[in-house]
């Protein structure tokens, strides 16, 4: 395998990344462009995806500024990527990125790479990415970590030790980015593992929303239903960090993502105005009742 700064098998002269890996990567724009049209013979179709994927990705550019305004090696990369993307130069904009996040090595120049590559349409390339990210957030964990957990376990601490060496919440963010990722490249078994970490780690209400839905459109509604179940009983148990999750919002929730069925009878169940229809129900069932038995 050829690495970026090895020379060009070309004959060049120049290194593999300034020189036919950026050729590749037009190409592979192109491919893209005709792939998801799927009429590469029509021009105009191609420019409006152009224009389409030209704008979301300085529209990502936008918000990654703005996370990153104090950030100023990132913003100065971030303005000539900008530049770059406004010219129609995409393959050199993610070939400035890719060069930052080698030579970096940091989270924030892999979050930009993932992000750009992903709103350009190049999923591809923009998982790994976000893998990379991921992994830069990993708390480094000392040689004798395990030989340390398993004696605080004897002592019934080791849940302690974990706790300090677990993902800090910001990593919820790759977690969904993954899990979405995965889902649109048909491998719901991963996307469902990313997005229940993302739920473990973080838990807001966008992470249990996309966790049930993606779970309810690979067939696994019972468990959608379950999911959404324990979120309310943990609401209201007063316990967890689920205090958003009121009844009606669990309700809600599955009528959003498709559990039509589910969500008629968890609100007939557990919100207070199913049970009082179910209550008037009842009542005007047995008043019926009495009325018939009376006239008999």
């Amino acid at each position: 395998m050829i690495g970026r700064n090895d020379p060009c098998p070309c004959g060049s002269g120049l290194k593999y990344k300034l020189c036919c890996a950026r050729k590749e990567l037009r190409d592979q724009l192109a491919a893209n462009e005709q792939r998801a049209t799927g009429r590469p013979d029509k021009k105009e179709a191609v420019r409006q995806l152009t224009e389409a994927t030209q704008n979301a990705a300085l529209t990502a550019v936008e918000s990654l500024e703005a996370k990153y305004m104090n950030k100023s090696k990132v913003l100065s990369l971030l303005s000539t990527v900008r530049v770059l993307i406004e010219k129609s130069q995409a393959a050199e904009a993610v070939a400035q990125l890719q060069d930052a996040a080698e030579q970096r090595g940091s989270e924030p120049y892999y979050e930009c790479l993932a992000e750009v590559t992903q709103q350009l349409g190049w999923q591809d390339l923009a998982l790994p990415q976000f893998r990379k990210a991921l992994r830069r957030l990993e708390p480094k964990k000392p040689l004798d970590y395990e030989m340390h957990r398993a004696w605080l376990a004897e002592t019934g601490k080791g849940e302690e030790l974990e706790q300090a060496y677990q993902m800090p919440a910001s990593s919820a963010f790759y977690y969904l980015w993954l899990g979405c990722l995965l889902w649109g490249l048909n491998r719901s078994a991963e996307a469902i593992e990313m997005l229940e970490r993302a739920v473990a780690v973080r838990g807001d209400p966008l992470d249990h929303q996309w966790l049930v839905s993606i779970l309810a459109e690979s067939g696994r509604r019972r468990q959608a239903y379950e999911h959404l179940l324990a979120v309310g009983q943990t609401s209201m148990q007063g316990c967890g960090h689920n205090d958003w999750a009121s009844k009606e919002w669990v309700a809600e929730t599955m009528q959003k993502t498709g559990l039509t069925g589910y969500a008629i009878v968890y609100t007939v169940l557990w919100t207070r105005i199913g049970r009082s229809v179910l209550c008037v129900f009842v009542s005007i069932v047995i008043l019926l009742l009495v009325w018939l038995f009376r006239g008999s």
